[in-house]
């Protein structure tokens, strides 16, 4: 026995050595750490006029100007930008009262009192544009803005100008009787404060209403437009970019559209009035017994009005994503413009002239990955669409202000970025960049391997991404974190770490196997595999055990026996709800910010993913009633400004039924916990100590800054 110790004694330097190594290589691979390592991933046009000319940054001292008629690609010093472009490198603006500025640049509208009014910015002069608005019934704001504020970010006004600056659309919320919520911040000087604001949540007899609202400035005249019960329960429906927002104005500025929602987004509808009206009139209706216009994650913004008054609108009434061109007058169906087992990911342009549509899609080129983008070309009367980039790799499309021309930067997981510039046809134009990633892979950086299995029905395809270590040994046993997020979770293009706080290939380091899959019940497919998730705050977690399961059978470096799983938000109610169902195949489970009672979940995300449902119903499809089933090692983290009730009424649960867990509050934080150092060695300190089964390095330092 004491020969035993002693051997043991002078084995624990060199193990405790190499955990801490590891430690050190998977700080190095944090995602905050990558993004200074891929030069020339992106381009980012900044187009000079309403043309095809464009220039973008290419370091801090570079600048690439684009001539695409000429083929010109020259380089600029940054010093010499105003000589290409006077407008890129004007002096800032005068800063101007915080609101929405017309497009002429002479007026701005803003809310103040809950009303809405407007400032002359030539003569300063102001415009009480309502006198009616109170608390309960405020003009120009939605339901989040209470929020943001009230958090410390600048206040977020649904104000949308025409056109020709001379009308205001905005809406009137009604919130009498909606829920409201406090937090406390803790780290202040003094007391603890309390910031109260409207929170309506999932299930609530009452949500916000509202109801559309223009108004003529230069006349002082305001009209409330009639429509039917428009549920507006959480941010604002006009978004800064136009082609992201739920309401908008023609081009010409004598129509506002908007689309309305029901709760949870099972109807759908298409409006419109005239600015000189009060009527509006509903073009369009979509209805589902799920939810509708989900399956391409663009929750129906693929919607074009056309200058002659046609439609072309987003619909997954035969079970996949397509597009329609309707009658914009009479509200009458013309014809379809794409149909096919594939689905329309991004409208990005129409040719009015050509009579032309320009689309992402996903699933159309056989033998390829179901969720790669290509960009194609369909007539508006309808017909077979035309390829116009053919390689096999996701392709993120930006098209110039005339259409003539269209930027494609295309990757895969394992290829680094390429950037060419095409002409509408799919001919290439110009080599505009090729990423270097040459410093990211003398790091240690290693792309996932992509795996396909079947899903737990046995029929269905799933994607998804193995993530090893950088010293890997096929000859070991390595124990298992299974990565969720319900919607989508493994990268398709190779930038995916660039955009994520958090992924697989850091905690990978530390002598796990990392699986990020794609289960049913996600987004990006047809709306059916979409609604098998449907009304399950975890989605198909069946499907996460069945393909772990199928990997363990096909790799003998996977070791089924020891079986972690880790997600962040719903990813984090995934986890908790995961090692509480499947207590004989998840032994450690990491929640990070984790919706954990349904209840309590906010009504515009939780109706949504869950369907409109008493509270008793969200209570038990919640991981809250499932607190006594806990076995294994569980870890929540949740920020003390996220409201943490979730997290205390999942702990509460928890300890009424006798169970040991791990809770940590990071004070002062908001959603964004994955970032945090304290949470990522947390995180990977408890994965170490329970899947490991080995004590994590003392003392060790996360050399990164806090982010925001």
């Amino acid at each position: 026995m004491k020969r035993l110790v002693f051997l043991l004694l002078l084995l624990l330097p060199a193990w405790a050595d190499d955990l801490r190594d590891a430690y050190h290589r998977a700080e190095r691979l944090l995602p905050v750490n990558l993004r200074s390592l891929v030069l020339y991933d992106s381009v980012v046009p900044h187009w000079t006029g309403s043309g095809s000319e464009f220039w973008y940054r290419r370091g801090p001292n570079e600048v690439v100007l684009i001539r695409p008629e000429k083929n010109g690609r020259s380089l600029v010093d940054a010093t010499q930008l105003c000589k290409v472009d006077p407008a890129g490198c004007a002096a800032p603006a005068p800063a101007t009262p915080a609101g929405v500025a017309s497009p002429d640049g002479r007026t701005t509208a803003f809310v103040e009192d809950n009303n809405l009014c407007v400032r002359n910015l030539v003569n300063g002069n102001n415009i009480v544009l309502t006198r009616d608005g109170t608390p309960e019934l405020p003009y120009g704001v939605a339901v989040g803005n209470e929020e943001r504020t009230a958090l410390g970010h600048a206040p977020d006004f649904a104000i949308s100008w025409s056109p020709d600056s001379r009308y205001i659309a905005s809406i009137q919320l009604n919130t009498r009787g909606v829920t409201r919520t406090s937090i406390v911040r803790s780290i202040v000087d003094g007391a603890p404060g309390g910031e109260t604001f409207l929170y309506p949540m999932a299930g609530d007899s009452t949500l916000p209403t509202a109801q559309l609202v223009i108004a003529e400035p230069n006349r002082g005249t305001v009209r409330i437009v009639k429509s039917e019960r428009w549920f507006l329960p959480g941010d604002s429906p006009v978004a800064s970019n136009p082609l992201e927002s739920d309401l908008w104005w023609s081009a010409h500025g004598d129509r506002v559209y908007w689309i309305q929602k029901s709760r949870g987004s099972r109807t759908i509808s298409l409006w419109t009035v005239s600015p000189g009206s009060g009527q509006g009139r509903k073009l369009i209706e979509e209805s589902s017994a799920t939810r509708t216009g989900t399956s391409n994650g663009s929750d129906l913004r693929n919607v074009r009005d056309l200058s002659n008054g046609d439609i072309v609108w987003f619909s997954e009434r035969d079970g996949w994503g397509h597009l329609y061109l309707y009658d914009g007058h009479s509200g009458r169906l013309k014809n379809r413009i794409t149909s096919g087992p594939w689905l329309v990911r991004e409208l990005l342009y129409v040719d009015e002239a050509s009579r032309s549509v320009f689309f992402t899609a996903s699933g159309r080129q056989p033998g390829r990955d179901p969720y790669y983008r290509h960009l194609y070309r369909a007539p508006l009367e309808g017909g077979d669409p035309t390829l116009l980039t053919a390689e096999n790799a996701d392709h993120s499309i930006t098209f110039s202000p005339d259409g003539r021309y269209f930027i494609d930067t295309y990757s895969t997981p394992e290829q680094a970025p390429i950037t060419v510039l095409r002409r509408a046809d799919g001919a290439m134009v110009l080599d505009l960049e090729r990423a270097d990633a040459s410093a990211l892979l003398k790091i240690g950086w290693r792309p996932p391997e992509p795996f396909t299995v079947k899903a737990a029905d046995g029929i269905t395809d799933l994607y998804g991404a193995i993530y090893r270590p950088s010293n890997f040994d096929p000859s070991r046993k390595y124990p298992i974190i299974d990565d969720i997020y319900p919607s989508h979770r493994r990268p398709i293009g190779f930038g995916a770490p660039r955009f994520m706080p958090d992924y697989g290939q850091s905690t990978a380091e530390l002598g796990f196997i990392v699986v990020a899959l794609d289960a049913r019940g996600g987004t990006m497919r047809s709306k059916a595999f979409a609604d098998a998730g449907y009304g399950d705050l975890a989605g198909r977690l069946d499907d996460h055990v069945a393909a772990i399961r199928e990997l363990g059978r096909r790799h003998s470096y996977f070791d089924l026996t020891r079986v972690g799983i880790y997600g962040h938000s719903v990813g984090g109610g995934a986890a908790a709800e995961a090692i509480l169902a499947y207590p004989e195949f998840y032994r450690v489970a990491v929640c990070s910010a984790g919706i954990l009672d349904m209840r309590v979940a906010p009504a515009e995300w939780g109706e949504w993913w869950m369907g409109p449902r008493s509270k008793s119903e969200l209570l038990q499809a919640s991981p809250v009633a499932l607190a006594p089933r806990l076995a294994g090692k569980l870890l929540v983290v949740h920020g003390e400004l996220d409201h943490a009730a979730q997290a205390l009424r999942f702990a509460d649960a928890l300890i009424q039924a006798g169970k040991d867990f791990e809770l940590e509050v990071i004070p002062n934080r908001q959603h964004n916990v994955p970032s945090h150092p304290f949470f990522i060695r947390k995180k990977w300190d408890f994965f170490v100590r329970h899947l490991r089964d080995e004590e994590p390095p003392a003392d060790f330092h996360l050399d990164i800054a806090i982010q925001p």
